[in-house]
């Protein structure tokens, strides 16, 4: 047997916190206690938001007045290079001059667009250097440094609330993915970093899609909205904070 000592030590030489596995040895988390300590988060912050607001008329560069922009997060990750690429050519299908916002974790804007770049070439979907699609991408991403995870997106609130006027769709599918960390770990990144998302949908005129995960539900296969919550504890930390995520989400959408 490995003592809980043994673990936390572990987990701190190789993850650099003991917050996983502090979690698992001395908190209980109790679900619908989560939940509602989550919507108060988001009720909270979105007053707190509102003294920040900014009515400027001068835009940051990444914006036109006339440009129709949506966010997509996750998009240095798997499944986002994908979605952004099927959105890109849905947008030019139907001829739509929507700009695609990415928000990336960067030191600037510009290594965020490399870093969308090297994500999607990665994968074999950037277009070829010099090509009209080439051109077509570049014209079409709006590569952002930021990070989900802060209240104010890591944009800075004269940026967020800019781009809240101009925001017609969001699709949040960013997450932290790990299989061995605990929901206290995850919760910072997945369940705080939805908060912050729905926080900047619920002051823009735009429709908010969420993308969550099959993870949470295990061996459960009631096709059912509502699983339940004393199944979470046989899936990992990463499927339970998906499943508080989602509840947030869901919990906004009947405002």
């Amino acid at each position: 047997l490995v003592s809980a000592s043994s673990l936390i030590e572990l987990e701190a030489a190789l993850f650099g916190s003991t917050l996983a596995i502090t979690s698992l040895t001395s908190r209980k988390v109790t679900w619908e206690k989560e939940i509602t300590m989550s919507w108060q988060l988001l009720e909270n912050l979105y007053s707190e938001s509102l003294k920040h607001k900014h009515d400027q008329s001068t835009l940051p560069p990444f914006i036109a007045s006339n440009d129709k922009l949506c966010l997509v997060t996750g998009t240095s990750g798997f499944l986002g290079a994908f979605l952004l690429v099927k959105l890109l050519a849905v947008s030019a299908t139907c001829s739509s001059s929507e700009k695609f916002v990415c928000l990336v974790r960067a030191e600037n804007d510009g290594v965020a667009l490399e870093r969308v770049k090297e994500n999607l070439s990665h994968y074999d979907l950037w277009p070829p250097v010099g090509s009209e699609d080439e051109r077509t991408f570049l014209e079409s991403i709006v590569a952002v440094a930021g990070d989900f995870s802060k209240e104010d997106l890591g944009i800075g609130w004269i940026r967020f609330w800019a781009l809240s006027k101009h925001l017609k769709r969001i699709f949040h599918c960013g997450a932290i993915v790990n299989s061995t960390l605990s929901y206290t770990s995850h919760f910072a990144s997945n369940v705080k970093g939805t908060i912050n998302v729905l926080n900047l949908a619920r002051h823009s005129p735009c429709v908010f899609h969420f993308i969550s995960t099959l993870g949470f539900l295990g061996g459960h296969k009631t096709e059912s909205f509502n699983v339940p919550t004393s199944h979470l504890e046989q899936v990992g930390g990463y499927g339970q904070s998906k499943w508080v995520a989602e509840q947030i989400v869901y919990l906004a959408h009947k405002m």
